[in-house]
C-alpha cells in the first residue's frame, strides 16, 4: 500500500468548514490541504471523497480503558476497551482512567492497555491516579510521573462530591492539582487534574476556592459528570465563564441528553470551553437509597457519535460547531494541540470520512486505515475464538 493518501473533493471541516477541497496524508502527517492537488513522483493512493463530509478524528478525554465499576462486587465490573468500537465511533484518540477500582486495577496495566491500543492503531494516553486520595503513581509522586512516563498526561480521575470517593480536603486537593501543574510544567504536557465529579451538594466548591485563593489556571483543572445535576450544571456554566473547561458526558442523563448540554453550552457562549467524552467502559451504577448497588450499566463509545449526530442533526447546531468538543477543545485542554484535533498541514492524520447521516465510513488513525467501507480494519492482534 502507498504511504501517501489522496483524498479528493471531500467537503472539508477542519473543523472550520472550507467547502470542497483535497487532503494529502503522507506517512502518518497531513501535508496539504487545498483544491486541486496533483503531486508527482510518488505513489498515490486515490480516494474519491465527493459524498462525505471530512473532519478530524474524535479525541475522547476520559475511557476506562482497562474496564471499569465494581461498585456490586466483583460480579459487575466491566470489560475492557476494545479497538474496533473505539474506531467504529470516530475515535482516533483516547485517554485511559482508573476510576472506582484502584485495587483489582492499577496503573501499569493501565499503561499496557494504552500501550496495547497504540499497536492497534489508535493514539492512546492516560491519567496518573484514580478516584482515592491520595492518588496512586507510578513513582510515589504525582509530578515525577509526569516528568519520567511518556505517556502520562494528567491526574484523574480524582472523585469529589461523591461517596465513592476518599473526600479530600480542601489543602489535599490543592496540594495535587499544584504537583500535577509543576510536573505537567516541568515534563512539557498540560498536567491537568480531572475531577470525577458526583451529586453531593459540595459540587465544584474546592475548585471555585483554588481559582480564587491561588495562581492557578481554572484550566488546570477538569470537571466531568456535570450534567447530572441542574445545580452542578450551573456551576459548572460559571467554572467555564472563568476559563475552566465543562466536560459533558455522553449519556448522563437520559431524559435530557448530552446533547442538550451541547446546545445550552452554545447559547451561553462557552462552546470554546466544552469538551465532551464518552466514560466508555465505565459504570452506570444505581443505587437504592439504604446506599445498595442494585444494577450497573456500561458506557460505550458509540455515545460519543450519538451525541455529536444529535446535536447536529436534532438541535441543529452547525457542524463546525459540534465538532469543537471532540476536536480542537479537547485537544487544547490536554495540550496535544500541536499535533491533534484539526485538518492542517503537520497534524498527525487522524480523519473521519462521513456519509449525509453522519456516520463514519471510513476513519483514517496516524494515516493509516482502521475503519474502510464501515468495517473496521485496524490491527487486533489478538482474535477471538479459534
Amino acid at each position: 500500500m502507498p504511504d501517501c493518501i489522496l483524498i479528493k473533493s471531500a467537503d472539508i471541516y477542519c473543523p472550520d468548514h472550507i467547502g470542497r477541497a483535497d487532503c494529502l496524508v503522507c506517512f502518518d502527517r497531513i501535508v496539504a490541504v487545498g483544491e486541486n492537488l496533483s503531486p508527482s513522483g510518488i505513489p498515490l493512493e486515490f480516494v474519491d471523497g465527493g459524498s462525505f463530509k471530512l473532519m478530524p478524528g474524535f479525541i475522547d478525554g476520559h475511557v476506562h480503558i482497562t474496564g471499569g465499576g465494581g461498585e456490586g462486587g466483583p460480579a459487575t465490573c466491566t470489560p475492557e476497551a476494545d479497538i474496533t468500537e473505539i474506531v467504529t465511533a470516530g475515535i482516533t484518540t483516547v485517554v485511559g482512567c482508573l476510576g472506582t477500582d484502584s485495587e483489582s486495577r492499577d496503573l501499569r496495566r493501565l499503561l499496557v492497555k494504552a500501550r496495547a491500543l497504540e499497536a492497534e492503531g489508535i493514539t492512546a494516553y492516560i491519567y496518573t491516579g484514580a478516584y482515592r486520595y491520595p492518588p496512586p503513581t507510578f513513582t510515589g509522586d504525582v509530578a515525577l510521573d509526569l516528568v519520567l512516563i511518556d505517556k502520562v498526561i494528567g491526574v484523574g480521575e480524582l472523585a469529589i462530591s461523591d461517596h465513592r470517593g476518599s473526600h479530600p480536603s480542601y489543602e489535599e486537593i490543592l496540594r495535587v492539582v499544584s504537583e500535577s501543574r509543576r510536573g505537567g510544567l516541568l515534563g512539557g504536557k498540560a498536567g491537568v487534574v480531572h475531577f470525577h465529579v458526583g451529586r453531593e451538594n459540595s459540587g465544584l466548591e474546592i475548585l471555585f476556592r483554588i481559582v480564587k485563593e491561588t495562581g492557578i489556571p481554572p484550566s488546570q483543572m477538569i470537571p466531568t459528570h456535570v450534567y447530572g445535576r441542574d445545580e452542578l450544571f450551573s456551576e459548572a456554566l460559571e467554572f467555564g465563564n472563568l476559563g475552566g473547561y465543562i466536560d459533558i458526558t455522553a449519556g448522563e442523563k437520559k431524559e435530557r441528553p448530552a446533547s442538550d448540554a451541547i446546545k445550552i453550552i452554545r447559547e451561553n457562549g462557552l462552546i470554546n470551553n466544552a469538551t465532551l467524552s464518552s466514560d466508555a467502559y465505565g459504570s452506570m451504577p444505581v443505587f437504592e437509597k439504604d446506599g445498595r448497588c442494585t444494577r450497573v450499566g456500561v458506557a460505550m463509545p458509540g455515545g460519543l457519535l450519538d451525541t455529536f449526530r444529535e446535536a447536529v442533526l436534532g438541535k441543529k447546531i452547525p457542524v463546525e460547531e459540534a465538532l469543537l468538543p471532540l476536536t480542537v477543545n479537547p485537544a487544547g485542554a490536554l495540550g496535544l494541540y500541536d499535533r491533534l484535533g484539526g485538518i492542517t498541514p503537520g497534524k498527525q492524520a487522524d480523519l473521519i470520512l462521513m456519509d449525509e447521516e453522519l456516520r463514519p465510513v471510513h476513519v483514517m488513525a496516524k494515516g493509516k486505515w482502521a475503519l474502510r467501507d464501515g468495517k473496521p480494519v485496524c490491527s487486533t492482534i489478538i482474535s477471538r475464538g479459534r
